[in-house]
């Protein structure tokens, strides 16, 4: 909060996804902490006691932890609401931030995987049989020529590859933009 204006200052989602990662090495160095005094005795002197003592600061640390992780559950929620709430459009087409990245984590991959296997399997499939024809009988014992054609253009796969690639190019740069401009309410 501002002092003079008494204004929240929201963060943007860039600011509270680094906030996230910086937390989460704070708690990593806390459960540091605690794993170096899950033990005490009497003959080891209490580097704490003028703080309360060991158990008081490992207790201390603990809360602090679950605290910490609050806090992380608040920001990823404030994310999350903050990416369905703002919209993009590429090609056209608009969505929200958060179904555009759940398209890029659930879809993207595995459509450009399939797109680039089927376009290759019709290109090698017919090379080969252009480069060693095949013929078939009839049931009169006729020879003929084997014909091949894809049952889908191969067009098809050439056009959808292009357009997953202006997709997942248009999508980083507009989020990265998003992400630096929308501020998370929290």
């Amino acid at each position: 909060m501002n002092a003079e204006t008494g204004e929240v200052k929201l963060p943007t989602i860039t600011e509270a996804l680094a906030d996230i990662k910086v937390l989460n090495k704070r708690i990593l160095k806390k459960q540091e902490f605690v794993n170096s005094h899950l033990l005490t005795g009497d003959h080891i002197k209490d580097p704490y006691a003028d703080k309360g003592g060991v158990k008081k600061i490992v207790e201390e640390e603990l809360q602090s932890i679950g605290d910490i992780r609050i806090r992380i559950v608040t920001l990823r929620a404030a994310i999350n609401q903050a990416n369905m709430n703002t919209g993009i459009t590429i090609n056209g087409e608009t969505k929200s931030m958060y179904s555009w990245l759940t398209w890029r984590r659930e879809i993207m991959e595995t459509e450009t995987v399939f797109v680039a296997k089927s376009a290759a399997k019709i290109q090698a499939e017919l090379s080969q049989y252009n480069n060693r024809p095949q013929v078939w009988k009839d049931d009169d014992e006729k020879q003929h020529l084997v014909h091949l054609e894809p049952t889908v253009d191969p067009k098809l796969f050439q056009d959808a590859s292009e357009k997953l690639d202006v997709i997942a190019g248009s999508l980083d740069g507009q989020l990265s933009m998003k992400n630096a401009t929308t501020f998370v309410h929290i």
